[in-house]
């Protein structure tokens, strides 16, 4: 009993870990956000005359760190995903073993 009362707790705990999810807005914001942080700082680049180079760069990392957000935000798909092993391990460990064998002879 303890067993199907673990499971069904580690179960509750992995949907709702699933099921939480970051807003739209929040998401947004942050794109608006990264977007206009760029642009100011290539506006700046731009004015003291340095390379597109630092700019690009920046811009990739901004992009790398986005994408980790959205799909950190995605836990069922995408490059990160959760894991069901928790489960599986559990529901071997309640299979039970075999039942010994009854004695032959008198």
């Amino acid at each position: 009993m303890e067993s199907l009362n673990e499971m069904i707790d580690m179960q509750t705990i992995r949907v709702s870990a699933l099921a939480n999810r970051v807003p739209f807005a929040v998401l947004f914001v942050e794109i608006v956000g990264a977007a206009v942080g760029l642009g100011l700082l290539a506006l700046y680049l731009s004015i003291l005359g340095r390379g597109v180079v630092s700019v690009v760069l920046a811009a990739a990392f901004v992009s790398v760190l986005l994408l980790i957000t959205f799909d950190l935000d995605r836990p069922t798909r995408g490059l990160v995903t959760v894991p069901d092993t928790p489960l599986v391990s559990l529901r071997a460990s309640m299979i039970p073993p075999p039942a010994a064998q009854a004695p032959t002879g008198p």
